[in-house]
């Protein structure tokens, strides 16, 4: 068979899943939307109208008798494909996972991919997040710092992370208070990692950490020389190689390249760094080649980054996009 004949046969079989899919979710219990959700997230396939509408009704429906893994697998899926549910779809399952936190019900890792999802939701789409959402950051962080000696690193570090992301902050019984020497030896540590294993799960490490260092206002400078030297001299070589090949399609990052880029634009230029003329007008040409895109999420990253650095040309671009 012919590569275009194959191709062509993937598609038609795609086509015809989701619509048995669509037709089979009224009947579907919490385990199967779940797995069906988190399924088409990893493969990357797009939703039609009509599939969104069912998968909302779905949820809906099997959220009440979901566990905590299947509520984090369809959160995680929704964050994933950048797809809100609806207000009521997300309050409904925010308040399920608390009443599953409350009850012993929870376990780390839903946990943390629930937050996940419900942060990348927020991030890429600035929806407005439910009024439950409080009490469950709250008992959250309580479920955590009940079982401090049990999490392993990975748990802790993402659970923090997401808190953070959604604007919970963790008392100091948990998370401590790092001085500003242990943050530069973190930060040290962390970019040995990452340059160690850039091509593996250091890429998207990275973007994290620089997101992480935002939010922790952390600004290079000679109070902390280590740190700077290492994320001027090891990580930004990086990002802006990586930025030379997406420029000429040779890097297709994993969570899409306007995220990718807009992400690091904007933790770099609240760190205190700046990207080069030719890197920007990199950033530049790929916004312009994929406008529809473009994110609110990744607008806004991009529009903070540029008017720190004062970059006329990308704020002149997003504004004619804007008006477009």
């Amino acid at each position: 068979m012919a590569p275009q004949a194959v191709s062509n046969t993937l598609s038609s079989l795609k086509a015809a899943l989701l619509q048995r899919l669509e037709q089979l979710l009224p009947q579907a219990n919490a385990f199967d939307v779940a797995n069906s959700l988190w399924a088409a997230a990893k493969l990357g396939l797009r939703l039609s109208n009509g599939l969104k509408a069912a998968l909302a009704q779905a949820l809906q429906r099997i959220i009440p008798a979901a566990n905590s893994q299947e509520l984090a697998n369809s959160l995680l899926a929704c964050g994933t494909l950048g797809w809100s549910p609806g207000r009521r779809v997300l309050a409904a399952a925010v308040a399920a996972m608390q009443q599953r936190l409350a009850s012993g019900g929870g376990v780390s890792q839903a946990i943390r991919n629930f937050l996940w999802g419900l942060a990348e939701l927020q991030g890429q789409l600035e929806i407005s997040l439910p009024a439950e959402l409080p009490a469950l950051l709250a008992a959250a962080a309580e479920w955590a710092d009940s079982r401090w000696a049990q999490l392993s690193a990975l748990d802790s570090a993402d659970l923090c992370y997401n808190l953070a992301r959604l604007g919970h902050r963790p008392g100091s019984a948990w998370i401590g208070s790092a001085t500003e020497s242990e943050l530069e030896q973190l930060v040290l540590a962390a970019v040995d990692s990452m340059a160690a294993d850039w091509e593996k799960g250091g890429r998207g490490g990275g973007l994290r950490f620089g997101d992480a260092l935002t939010r922790q206002d952390f600004r290079v400078g000679s109070n902390q020389p280590a740190a700077t030297a290492a994320l001027e001299g090891r990580l930004l070589p990086l990002v802006c190689a990586d930025i030379d090949l997406i420029a000429i399609d040779q890097l297709h990052p994993e969570k899409g390249t306007l995220p990718y880029l807009a992400g690091w634009a904007n933790s770099l230029a609240a760190i205190g760094l700046r990207l080069s003329a030719q890197q920007l007008k990199a950033v530049c040409s790929c916004v312009s080649k994929h406008p529809k895109q473009l994110r609110p999420g990744d607008r806004s990253n991009l529009e903070k980054a540029f008017r720190t650095w004062a970059f006329q040309p990308g704020l002149a671009l997003l504004g004619q996009l804007a008006g477009a």
